[in-house]
C-alpha cells in the first residue's frame, strides 16, 4: 500500500504544481477559493451543511441530496478549500488501498488515477466518501466479509441515491454466484446474503427519509424532486449529446461505452447462470465469477441505463450529462477496467467490443469532434489492448501510448478543473 499511496500522492502533487505554475504565469485565471468552489452540487451540499433540509414546493431544493457528506463536512468544521483538501486525501488513501488489493502494475495505477473526471475528488462533493465506502464494499466481497459489505452498502446508500438499484444488483450478484458456484454456496447462503445486504440499503433509505421528514415534514421527497432536475423516463432521441459537448462529449461517450460493455458481459454471464447447459466453446460461460466484478458491472450497466433513459433532451437529442461523473468517480469502474485489462478475450468478445466501440462513436456523433475522438480511441487502446492490439506490441510503442495518454489526461483534467471554477459544468 505504501507504494500505491506514494504514487497517488505524487501524481496529485504534480498536477497541483502544474496548476499553480499555470496560474502564476496567467495561463489559468482562477485558483480554487471559497467563492468558486461552492458551485453546482457543492452549493447544495453547503446549504445542507449550514441549514439542513429545506422544502420548497415545485422548485429545486436540497432535498434531492443525501446527508452523509454534508454531515461529515459540518463535523469537520472546515471551509470549502479545507474540505476539498480533505476529500482529495480521502480519495488518495482509499484509491491506494483499492489498488493494493488488485495488485495492479503501477503504470496503470497512475493512468486510472489521472482520469479527467477525477476532478470531483478535489471539490466539495460527495464523490470521495462514496468512493471510500465503495472500496469497503469491494474489499468485503473479496474477503467474503459480511460486516464490510454491510458497512460499504450502508455508507454508499447514505451518501448517494443508489440504494434503489443496489438492491436488485445485490440479489442478482448473489444469484449468479450461487448458480456458478453451487458446490460451495448453498441456497440458504444466497437467501441470507441477499436479505442481509438488502437490509443495509433499506436502512439507508429509511434513515434519509426519516431525516427529511423530521426537518421538513415530507416523506421520500428525494424521489419526487428528481423530475425538477430533468430526471424522468424518456425514450432516447439519438444521437446522444451532453451538457457541454464541445468540452466533455469525449469522456461522456467513453462512460457510455463502458456501461454498454458491462451490459454485454453481464448478458453472457447471465446466460451462464440461468442456462448452465448452454453449449459454447468459450470459457466465459463456465468460469466462476468474482462477486465484486459482477456487482461492479451491474452498477455500471444500471448507471448507463438510468443516465440514458431517465434524463431530458436538448435540441431533440437525449442528454447523457453527468454520466462520466457517475461512472468514473467510483471504485466500480476501476474494478471493471482491471478485469477487462486482465481478461483473455475470445473471438466473440473481440467482435462485440469492436461493434460496441464503433457504436459508441455513432451513438454520440463523436466524429464531429476530432480531439474527443482521438481521446476516445486512445483510452480504449490503453485499457483494452488484448481486444484491440496485436498480441505482441513493441515496448517503445507501448510506452509512447501510455505517455501520450497520461499527458492528455493531465491536460484535460486541468482544463476541466478550471472550467468548473469558471462555473462551466463538466460533470
Amino acid at each position: 500500500m505504501k507504494q500505491s499511496a506514494l504514487l497517488t500522492f505524487l501524481h496529485y502533487a504534480l498536477v497541483c504544481m502544474i496548476f499553480f505554475l499555470l496560474h502564476q504565469f496567467k495561463f489559468l485565471a482562477l485558483s480554487p477559493l471559497h467563492a468558486n468552489l461552492d458551485l453546482c452540487d457543492a452549493y447544495w451540499y453547503n446549504d445542507m451543511r449550514t441549514g439542513g433540509y429545506e422544502f420548497i414546493a415545485n422548485k429545486m431544493c436540497n432535498m434531492a441530496y443525501f446527508p452523509l457528506f454534508p454531515v461529515f463536512w459540518s463535523i469537520s468544521n472546515l471551509n470549502s478549500l479545507g474540505i476539498t483538501i480533505l476529500n482529495l486525501m480521502i480519495f488518495c488513501i482509499s484509491y491506494s488501498f483499492l489498488m493494493r488489493k488488485f495488485k495492479y502494475h503501477w503504470s496503470y495505477l497512475i493512468l486510472i488515477c489521472s482520469m479527467p473526471s477525477f476532478i470531483f475528488f478535489a471539490l466539495p462533493y460527495s464523490e470521495s466518501l462514496f468512493f471510500l465506502f465503495g472500496v469497503i464494499l469491494i474489499t468485503g466481497y473479496q474477503k467474503n466479509n459480511n460486516y464490510l459489505i454491510f458497512l460499504g452498502l450502508l455508507g454508499c446508500g447514505l451518501t448517494r441515491s443508489v440504494s434503489t438499484f443496489f438492491i436488485p444488483a445485490i440479489i442478482l450478484t448473489e444469484y449468479i454466484n450461487y448458480r456458478s458456484n453451487r458446490i460451495n454456496v448453498q441456497l440458504s447462503v444466497f437467501i441470507k446474503r441477499s436479505v442481509l445486504y438488502s437490509s443495509a440499503c433499506l436502512i439507508s433509505i429509511s434513515a434519509v427519509s426519516c431525516m427529511q421528514f423530521l426537518q421538513t415534514g415530507h416523506w421520500f421527497y428525494f424521489l419526487k424532486i428528481q423530475k425538477l432536475w430533468g430526471r424522468h423516463f424518456e425514450m432516447p432521441q439519438l444521437p446522444f449529446t451532453t451538457a457541454s459537448p464541445e468540452r466533455v462529449l469525449g469522456v461522456d461517450s467513453i462512460a457510455l461505452v463502458i456501461g454498454i460493455c458491462a451490459m454485454f458481459f453481464l448478458f453472457r454471464w447471465i446466460i451462464a447462470a440461468f442456462l448452465p447447459h448452454f453449449k459454447s466453446s468459450t470459457s466465459m460461460l463456465t468460469m466462476r465469477l468474482p462477486r465484486e466484478v459482477v456487482f461492479s458491472m451491474l452498477y455500471l450497466a444500471a448507471i448507463a441505463f438510468l443516465d440514458s433513459f431517465f434524463t431530458d433532451a436538448v435540441d431533440q437529442r437525449t442528454k447523457i450529462w453527468s454520466m462520466n461523473r457517475h461512472i468514473f468517480c467510483t471504485p466500480f469502474v476501476v474494478c471493471f477496467l482491471i478485469w477487462l485489462f486482465q481478461h483473455r478475450p475470445d473471438s466473440i468478445d473481440r467482435k462485440a467490443m469492436i461493434i460496441i466501440l464503433i457504436g459508441g462513436i455513432l451513438l454520440t456523433s463523436l466524429f464531429q469532434y476530432p480531439y474527443h475522438l482521438f481521446y476516445y480511441v486512445l483510452f480504449f487502446i490503453v485499457f483494452l489492448p488484448s481486444f484491440l492490439l496485436p498480441r505482441k506490441v513493441g515496448i517503445p510503442f507501448s510506452k509512447l501510448i501510455l505517455g501520450t495518454f497520461y499527458i492528455t489526461n493531465i491536460v484535460i483534467f486541468l482544463k476541466f478543473y478550471h472550467s468548473f471554477l469558471n462555473d462551466l459544468w463538466v460533470g
